[in-house]
């Protein structure tokens, strides 16, 4: 064939599958783009009931929480991850919830539901950093803060963005495990020193 003929044929040819490619991308961002906007819209209307009740355990002012309180914490996180909000978490506010409920689930073991006890808050000092009720409240703010970044879908994620996430995500898995580490050792020592108040007493282990 005539190369004066052959080559607008290829370069026709090229043209249209460079247009296509270009639609095809187009498509793809758009739909994707209704899809964060649609999601956006279902954890707005999911994620305030969840947000309220992490204030159980808030930081600003400090409450006076019991233990029942915390049970019906436990329950009603419960209740809405299966009812409304489960389906909407992102992975890391999926993993930020777990780590709520582990820390409920270990302070809480051996606890009766209506323990009207406070939750213990020293005012400061190494007691306060391993109190039930700070590990409780970090962990809420934790999972909080991944709700602030599932709704933020409109963000341009930038590499940069991207890498300060996962850093703090990071950061977020490794003190969820030292809390939990934290709770499974004082409820163990708090055990021992029960056992051994009723063997003094001339109990039974």
């Amino acid at each position: 064939m005539d190369g004066s003929i052959l080559t607008p044929v290829i370069t026709g040819i090229a043209g249209v599958i460079v247009a296509s490619s270009i639609a095809l991308v187009r498509g793809a961002i758009a739909s994707r783009g209704k899809e964060n906007e649609e999601l956006r819209t279902w954890r707005l209307k999911a994620y305030p009931a969840v947000w309220k009740l992490t204030s159980t355990v808030p930081r600003w002012p400090r409450s006076n929480a019991t233990y029942r309180e915390l049970w019906s914490l436990h329950y009603a996180l419960r209740d809405w991850y299966y009812n409304s909000g489960g389906l909407y978490l992102s992975e890391n506010a999926r993993a930020r919830y777990g780590d709520m409920q582990e820390l409920l689930d270990a302070y809480l073991d051996d606890r009766a539901r209506d323990d009207d006890a406070k939750v213990p808050r020293p005012a400061s000092g190494m007691a306060w950093a391993q109190s039930p009720y700070k590990a409780l409240m970090d962990a809420c703010s934790a999972f909080r803060t991944g709700l602030t970044e599932d709704l933020s879908t409109r963000r341009s994620r930038s590499i940069l963005w991207a890498a300060v996430l996962w850093r703090r995500h990071q950061r977020q898995r490794h003190n969820a495990a030292d809390r939990l580490a934290m709770a499974i050792r004082l409820r163990s020592v708090e055990g021992a020193g029960t056992q051994e108040a009723t063997m003094s007493s001339g109990g039974t282990a």
